[in-house]
């Protein structure tokens, strides 16, 4: 009795939680395979450039609650001048981030497009 519900729960999982870490996996093209590999590569470029931002100001925040106790740590952070750079620094570096994220986006819907209107012409 278990084992028939846990191979069933296991095949309707399987079905459901097809996990692809290639961008734009279902996207199909035959004559843009050039703009879809573009699209593909901005999406781990934008990734990169958000973690590493990301993981700067973790960083950098470390850095000043061990230089202060932590009830004083947010309110340096707003004070001073290099911590307040810092938070525009990664605010910038989350909006770049989307930027590039939304063209990959856009190129990918691109090739979508044409490989559909294609498919119907045929």
């Amino acid at each position: 009795m278990y084992q028939y519900l846990y191979l069933k729960c296991s095949l309707i999982m399987s079905k459901v939680t097809k996990i692809s870490f290639l961008p734009f996996s279902k996207v199909e093209t035959d004559n843009l395979k050039t703009l879809l590999f573009t699209a593909r590569f901005f999406v781990y470029i934008a990734l990169a450039y958000f973690l590493n931002g990301f993981g700067t100001f973790l960083y950098d925040v470390h850095e000043i609650v061990n230089l202060y106790n932590f009830e004083q740590t947010w309110r340096v952070i707003f004070t001073n001048i290099h911590q307040a750079l810092l938070l525009k620094k990664l605010l910038w570096e989350m909006l770049f981030s989307a930027a590039i994220l939304a063209t990959g986006g856009i190129l990918a819907a691109i090739v979508s497009f044409e490989f559909k209107y294609e498919s119907k012409s045929d």
